[in-house]
């Protein structure tokens, strides 16, 4: 991919010598781009029911590996919340965390679309997912966000995090959702997550 720039008003064209694409993107007198480029534009889905129910268990990641050279903007996570099986009266809680480090270890990696066929179709992040947990290094403390069903007699729950602006994974960063406390039996969660990656 070729990028031209003009020194005057710094303007920039970035040509995909292959498809015949071309983005411009703009930039203050920092340097800074005012309208960001995409290297691609993927997309999935997942359903877990969770088998392991002790409090903190990892069950959904997304992670941006350490030498991919690029960054991860994370546009949407939604998560329905329902339940499968004999109903029971107590709630199912789920936290949204950070992590850095290693990649997850454990589970099946779920591949992500690019929605996008002009663009890479490839992704560097990754998407691990696991009923009976995952292992997650680099944790933070403080949730993101939390999301949870008051009881399995309560019909399905969303849980959405699409922030105004997308959050950016550094290679090495992740994010993940665990349990925040003990969940019930039979407690499902279908997710949905999309995201850009580039520079």
């Amino acid at each position: 991919m070729a990028l031209f720039q003009d020194p005057d008003d710094g303007t920039s064209v970035k040509v995909d010598s292959v498809a015949k694409a071309a983005r411009v993107i703009q930039y203050d007198t920092k340097g800074n781009p005012i309208t960001r480029g995409f290297d691609g534009d993927y997309f999935g889905r997942v359903l877990l029911v969770p088998n392991t129910l002790t409090d903190n268990i990892a069950f959904h990641a997304l992670y941006n590996p350490t030498g991919s050279g690029k960054r991860v903007f994370v546009r949407k996570l939604e998560y329905i919340l329902s339940f499968a099986g004999t109903a029971a009266a107590s709630r199912s809680i789920f936290k949204l965390n950070r992590f850095s480090g290693v990649a997850p270890s454990g589970g099946t990696q779920v591949n992500a679309p690019s929605s996008d066929t002009v663009l890479d179709a490839v992704a560097v992040g990754y998407s691990y997912v696991s009923d009976a947990g995952i292992v997650i290094a680099g944790q933070e403390s403080s949730p993101l966000t939390t999301m949870g069903i008051q009881n399995q007699l309560t019909v399905a729950v969303f849980g959405r995090f699409d922030p105004p602006e997308p959050l950016v994974l550094n290679p090495g960063q992740g994010l993940v959702v665990s349990s925040s406390g003990a969940i019930v039996a039979g407690v499902s969660m279908q997710g949905t997550f999309h995201w850009s990656e580039g520079v």
